[in-house]
């Protein structure tokens, strides 16, 4: 199921939920932590009514799109950046302050902002949009204190290990942010990369083949992530491409490249070349010609 806010994929982490109506509560009190109220409930392209809750007691299995209208809560300020913007620029000062922290071991900066990293790991999965090691609120403060308990053999190596980290972890935030405020520069600089890559998954399956798994997994990784930021870039420019059919293509297209990551996953080679000829090269040609009318501008 692609779940979207205000026409925006998002990342969001299912883990106990079962039911629509249990993945829209959760989302309603995320965003009800900052300021937000819903406003409207569009299933599959169809808003759902008052009169009808049906809906709630739908499986996963059932839904293919699940988007959240949102409005400014009474009260709430409205000349504030968009929620995912503010949620971005506080991870990236957030990291600088870490990383700085780091370099210096300042051990009662270090512990002070390893106590507030809970406020930001729920926000990480779907700003990011990948599967990371701090998906436990708890993973930097382990990391924290191994690195003031070392001594200094270890330390050097640990802090180098550290800082890598945190370098990493913002330059992923940093282009997340680039997509919220330049979406058209950014899809038309990964509409080409796309054009680049597309030929190269014809060697997957020879690569799996011959026993380079690490090379094919690489190609696919690579290929997969870039798609799935075209898809989260779609709603941003819609304006500015072909519309026919987009949403239902949207849908089809997420589905396919997760078929694709669960045959890697069970390394079933003749789906993952089935996938690839059949399914994935044409809908990624199919996106390339959709992003083909953008012209690179600046979308600051």
């Amino acid at each position: 199921m692609v779940i979207l806010i205000d026409k925006e994929v998002i990342d969001f982490t299912i883990e106990a939920e079962t039911t629509v109506g249990e993945v829209v509560d959760e989302l309603k009190q995320f965003l009800s932590q900052h300021e937000l109220d819903v406003s409207e409930i569009v299933i599959d392209d169809s808003s759902t009514t008052t009169t009808d809750d049906s809906w709630k007691h739908k499986s996963l299995e059932e839904v293919g799109s699940l988007d959240i209208r949102t409005t400014q809560a009474t009260g709430a300020r409205s000349n504030e950046p968009s929620l995912p913007i503010q949620h971005l620029v506080t991870l990236i000062e957030y990291l600088d302050l870490y990383a700085q922290a780091v370099e210096q071991e300042e051990e009662s900066a270090l512990r002070d902002l390893a106590s507030e990293y809970h406020h930001v790991s729920p926000a990480l999965p779907d700003l990011i949009g990948v599967n990371l090691p701090l998906d436990d609120p708890s993973a930097l403060d382990k990391m924290t204190e191994k690195l003031l308990a070392a001594n200094d053999l270890e330390r050097t190596e640990l802090k180098t290990h550290f800082s890598a980290f945190l370098k990493q972890l913002k330059l992923l935030a940093e282009a997340r942010l680039r997509e919220h405020q330049r979406p058209i520069e950014e899809s038309v600089s990964s509409r080409e990369l796309m054009r680049v890559l597309l030929p190269k998954l014809r060697d997957v399956s020879v690569l799996l083949q011959a026993g380079k798994d690490a090379e094919a997994m690489q190609h696919v990784a690579h290929f997969t992530e870039l798609a799935a930021k075209l898809l989260r870039l779609i709603p941003r420019i819609s304006s500015d491409i072909d519309t026919e059919g987009l949403h239902e293509f949207v849908v089809s297209y997420h589905n396919v490249l997760g078929e694709l990551m669960k045959a890697f996953g069970s390394r079933d080679s003749v789906l993952i070349g089935d996938l690839l000829e059949y399914e994935i090269t044409p809908y990624s040609e199919e996106l390339i010609r959709r992003l083909d009318s953008l012209a690179a501008q600046d979308n600051t």
